[in-house]
């Protein structure tokens, strides 16, 4: 689990059953990072410049707000799907 990336590891999380009740979270948590990923793509300057517009900074702002929300409640659903200590720590530590 260690050597995948990120998005492995929350497509992982959709091919297990016992994580049935995250697999929407995890669709739109993947949906948001692909959305980051093409919004950064272009570069240091053409991110400073999409921040230093008032209305686009903020959408982005929220945006990334939105996205730590939805991380934690796919954490919470993960915990909350799981029995055992071990298994809450081991998904903390994987994912945060």
């Amino acid at each position: 689990m260690s050597q995948l990336t990120p998005t492995q590891r929350l497509q992982f999380l959709k091919s297990e059953e016992k994580f049935n009740s995250a697999h929407s979270a995890v669709d739109e948590l993947l949906r948001q990072y692909e959305k980051f990923l093409a919004s950064t793509r272009s570069g240091d300057d053409a991110l400073f410049e999409l921040f230093s517009e008032k209305e686009q900074g903020n959408r982005l702002m929220e945006e990334s707000y939105q996205f730590g929300d939805l991380m934690y409640a796919v954490l919470k659903t993960l915990e909350e799907s799981t029995t055992s200590e071990f298994e809450r720590r081991y998904i903390r530590l994987m994912f945060v």
